[in-house]
């Protein structure tokens, strides 16, 4: 009896021992990952603005917006080599309630200031998108203050105070 139960024994082990050998079929294979559309290409370079141009340099202003809790900060900071930074911010008391950052080229002749933006908060736009293009007409510049008007119908006049190179927004 003891025989029957060793071989028993033996021949359950046996069977264990082969049952990890005998190979599983395959998973199937996973579907492969859907293309990605083309991301945005890099931006075009800056053109070098006319020596001594009077928009050149940092403008900051401050405003109450209809419909906005808060007062509207703006910095513009417009560089010889054609670049510029836009810096806009919602602020009620001490917090901040909304930020936006854009970057991109600027031009400006015959009376008018144009943008294109490159990047919105940090990422590259899609320059095709005419939201990233606009223009304003000037209306007065000088070495101390900037007026001027998205040229828009109804657009109201933003006044920019210049500020000293490297200003930072309050």
């Amino acid at each position: 009896m003891i025989r029957c139960y060793a071989a028993r024994c033996a021949g359950i082990m046996a069977a264990v021992a082969l049952a990890g050998c005998v190979s599983r079929p395959a998973p199937a294979p996973s579907p492969a990952p859907a293309p990605r559309p083309a991301g945005p290409s890099v931006p075009a370079a800056c053109e070098l603005a006319p020596a001594g141009s009077p928009l050149v340099g940092a403008w900051y202003g401050s405003s109450q917006q209809s419909g906005v809790r808060g007062e509207l900060q703006t910095l513009m900071t417009v560089a010889q080599d054609g670049s510029f930074t836009l810096q806009r911010r919602v602020k009620a008391g001490r917090a901040i309630r909304s930020e936006l950052r854009e970057s991109g080229c600027w031009q400006y002749a015959d009376g008018t200031y144009s943008t294109r933006i490159t990047r919105s908060n940090g990422d590259v736009v899609d320059g095709s998108d005419p939201i990233y293009r606009n223009a304003y007409r000037v209306e007065k510049v000088d070495a101390a203050r900037l007026v001027y008007r998205e040229n828009k119908p109804g657009a109201k006049s933003t006044t920019l105070k210049k500020m000293r190179p490297g200003y930072r927004l309050p």
